[in-house]
């Protein structure tokens, strides 16, 4: 997920809603949660509807972002494009509540905290 390869990807397994958790040591101050989404190569693995939820623990999460992803090319989408400044957190899950074409399981072909 974090390298710079477009060909791999991390892929779901199972039921949704499917995530990804960066742990940090501390708190960290994030302006951008990059992730890059291919329709073309992916089809109904495309994520649709994704969310960004903080917290210090598993049990405090709550929602910051949502992003709706339409279908095309490769492309960095930020999740965070609705938000006007940056999150401050130390636990940072992206959610994938849906993917196109009811998909079940998702594919996401990079990361990027920023």
């Amino acid at each position: 997920l974090v390298d710079s390869d477009m060909e791999s990807f991390w892929q779901s397994d199972g039921s949704r809603p499917h995530w990804v958790q960066f742990a940090f040591p501390g708190i960290v101050k994030i302006n951008k949660v990059l992730v890059f989404l291919d329709y073309l190569k992916d089809r109904s693995f495309t994520p649709k509807s994704i969310s960004v939820k903080i917290g210090s623990s598993d049990s405090d999460l709550y929602q910051v972002a949502k992003y709706h992803h339409r279908q095309g090319p490769g492309a960095w989408v930020n999740i965070l494009s609705s938000t006007t400044h940056a999150i401050e957190t130390c636990l940072l899950r992206i959610v994938v509540h849906e993917n196109q074409d009811t998909g079940c399981n998702s594919r996401i072909r990079g990361i990027k905290l920023l």
